[in-house]
């Protein structure tokens, strides 16, 4: 039987949701604690959030140049993180944005419902741009290259090390991620097409580092701050502090 695109995103999402809800309740089989979690969460969240702002502000826009240091951070938080290989995140927010919520647009609100968009279930066509920008950065071509050896490799390593904790960060990395990022496509994206309210929008910045203010960022999608006057872009701050270069 042959499986689309698609259809191993679908199995993707699925296969990650069930190791992430049997993953918790084994942590806390196998003996972890509250405290163990949530500090094994936190230090998690750093990662995915390097993984949100790297594939999208810096290799989908290059609107900012990162350090050395921020550039490993990010690729180890793509990898970790599991969504996929990073040419394939740019390629389609490339389509994205040439069409934004058109029928073109390979994850319109207008056209898919939020178990579609949750499922990975997007417009494929082949109306699509190679960002050659991406070419020009050698290690994210290595990551792309060896992407899902590199992501069984580290899972392997930490499952060698603590079972448990294996089972509630990379499954439970890409669960959140991927379900915030489906609530944002579900809301819309260029302005007079946000559905959320405010209130929402601003929740969804503080969770997703300031991923969630689309209506700003389309606007002008070269900025790396993604501030209005009445919504605060978190991820900027996340930028200054860890990511860009100082030089």
């Amino acid at each position: 039987m042959h499986l689309s695109y698609i259809d191993k995103v679908s199995i993707k999402v699925i296969l990650m949701t069930v190791i992430s809800i049997f993953g918790l309740v084994y942590f806390f089989y196998d003996g972890g604690t509250i405290i163990q979690l949530i500090v094994i969460r936190i230090i998690a969240v750093f990662f995915t959030s390097a993984h949100a702002i790297g594939s999208h502000r810096w290799l989908c826009h290059y609107s900012f140049k990162p350090s050395t240091f921020g550039k490993y951070f990010m690729l180890t938080g793509l990898v970790i993180t599991g969504y996929g290989r990073p040419l394939h995140l740019a390629v389609a927010h490339g389509m994205h944005h040439k069409h934004s919520d058109t029928l073109l647009d390979p994850h319109s609100p207008k056209y898919h419902s939020f178990l579609n968009l949750w499922l990975g279930r997007y417009t494929m066509h082949d109306q699509y741009v190679i960002p050659t920008k991406f070419f020009r950065e050698k290690e994210a071509i290595f990551v792309n290259k060896h992407y899902w050896g590199l992501f069984f490799l580290f899972n392997i390593i930490v499952a060698f090390i603590d079972l448990k904790t294996a089972l509630v960060l990379s499954p439970i990395n890409f669960l959140y991620s991927w379900t915030i990022n489906s609530v944002i496509n579900y809301h819309g994206h260029k302005q007079g097409d946000i559905i959320a309210p405010n209130n929402l929008n601003q929740t969804l910045a503080y969770l997703t580092l300031g991923e969630g203010l689309q209506e700003t960022h389309h606007a002008n999608p070269s900025l790396y701050d993604f501030s209005s006057k009445d919504r605060i872009d978190p991820g900027k701050k996340f930028i200054d502090l860890f990511l860009i270069s100082k030089t």
